[in-house]
């Protein structure tokens, strides 16, 4: 008796020490990123990747979905669904592509749209290389793949194996 007494106290106390360190981690409010729904498992919310060219240079590929929480003309933060925020630089290159328009602008960003952004990292300094809408039947799209994974998809190769499972 003694003995699960001690591992029932030895469990409380485990949890409630995480409890009060993951209520102590700044930054981890979690918050939607589509209206599609929230984030499946899984799925990317940010992400970086070096990359090296020919001549031995590095480049720092960065990359987040989320939502717009500030623009102005030449800068956005975006928020991601775990509550990462990140500031953009945006300038003449960055290609804008809203609401099914490829000829958007960085003027048709607005706080509170959802959007996908990738482009590179110097320092602490993230540029966009392009801004993106997700589709907006993203939820009806997550749900057609689901189908396909289920039912497995035909090899690519032909073979008579599926190409995925769920």
């Amino acid at each position: 008796m003694k003995h699960l007494v001690a591992v029932a106290t030895a469990a409380v106390l485990v949890a409630g020490l995480g409890s009060a360190a993951y209520a102590a981690t700044p930054g981890v409010t979690p918050s939607p990123a589509f209206s599609a729904g929230p984030p499946q498992r899984g799925e990317v919310l940010y992400g970086e990747t070096v990359t090296r060219d020919d001549d031995g240079r590095t480049t720092v590929r960065t990359h987040q979905r989320g939502r717009i929480a500030e623009v102005s003309g030449t800068s956005m933060t975006v928020r991601s669904a775990d509550g990462t925020s990140w500031t953009w630089v945006l300038d003449g290159d960055t290609e804008v592509r809203a609401d099914g328009k490829d000829d958007a602008s960085v003027s048709d960003l607005q706080a509170g749209d959802d959007v996908m952004v990738a482009g590179t990292r110097e320092g602490g300094r993230r540029t966009a290389s392009f801004v993106t809408s997700p589709p907006p039947d993203l939820g009806e799209l997550r749900e057609r793949l689901k189908d396909l994974r289920r039912g497995g998809l035909p090899h690519p190769r032909g073979l008579d194996l599926p190409a995925f499972r769920s």
